[in-house]
This record gives C-alpha cells, structure tokens and sequence, in this order.
C-alpha cells in the first residue's frame, strides 16, 4: 500500500497564539506588584541589619567595657564591628564568641538592590565614618586611629536606600527610625 501524499501536520492557529499571548500578558502584570514589593522587602530588611548591627555594637560596648565602633564604608558598602581592645591600642577587628575575628557585612551580597547612601557623624577631628559607643553606651567620636576626641554633641545618622535613616542619638546611643 502507498500512503497519501497529503501530510495533515498541523500548526496554531492565529486565534491559539492570541490566547497564549494575552494570557502571558495577564501573567505579567499580576508578578510585576509582587517584584516591587520584594525590592521594597530587602530595603526594610537591609535597614534591619545595619540596625542590628549597630545595636550589636553598642551591647558589646556595655558589656565589654571598652570602645566598640561600626566602620562603615559606603563606596564599598561594607559594615564592620571594630573595638579597642585597649587604651593607645589601634582599633581591630572584633571578636565573635568563638574568639574570631567578626567579618565585615557587604550590604549588597546580602540585599541586591539596597545601598547604603551616607553617613553623617558631626564631630571636629573625628574620622566622620565610625560610629563608636563607649563602655556606657553613648556615642563617641574617634580619630581613625581610635583616639578619642569628645562624646558627640549632634545624632548620628545613616541613610538608606528606600529613603531609610537611621538615628543614633548623641545623648543616649539609642538608635530609632
């Protein structure tokens, strides 16, 4: 037997593509509000742990009894926990609880899409990107070397992306929204 010469393979039709394609469109704007809400999800949580980062110096100021300090390099954007271990010492890296030397946090590699902005530390003489808290938990200024220069006289703020800021008050070392 000899087959037909007519091959029925079949192809969409226009009206099949339209479909596909107006369901695909539907698809897309329904996502589009969940990925700004996402952006907008890691700007709150980078906010969160510069934060907890501070707060973590500050607890570690007060329970060591010594100057802990966040360096904070915005064109790198890095955060990192230094303290002094003693007076006239250089300021180091501190320690976590196993005796290691703390990491400095890369804010980006955490959060893609959240920036540190700026930091603001007023203070003559003081090195203007360190947030140091002394052994009573207010907020200090320091040369670069960690030679003290005075406790701040104005708050302290860094700002995020998002339109986040951060206050460390002069008085106080709390830190607020």
């Amino acid at each position: 037997m000899h087959r037909a010469a007519t091959d029925h393979r079949r192809g969409f039709s226009l009206l099949e593509m339209s479909l596909v394609v107006i369901i695909t469109a539907i698809l897309a704007m329904l996502a589009a509000p969940s990925l700004s809400v996402m952006g907008e999800a890691r700007h709150a949580a980078a906010a969160d742990e510069v934060e907890r980062i501070l707060l973590d110096a500050r607890a570690r100021a007060l329970a060591a009894g010594r100057p802990v300090g966040v360096r904070i390099d915005v064109p790198a954007q890095t955060l990192e926990t230094i303290e002094i271990l003693n007076a006239g010492d250089l300021p180091g890296a501190a320690t976590d609880p196993l005796g290691q030397p703390s990491p400095a946090v890369h804010l980006g590699s955490l959060f893609p899409g959240a920036t540190l902005d700026a930091v603001s530390v007023h203070a003559p003489g003081s090195d203007g990107a360190t947030i140091w808290f002394a052994f009573d938990g207010t907020p200090q200024a320091r040369t670069g070397t960690g030679s003290l220069v005075g406790a701040l006289a104005t708050d302290a703020t860094l700002s995020l992306s998002g339109g986040r800021t951060l206050t460390i008050h002069a008085g106080s070392g709390a830190i607020t929204r």
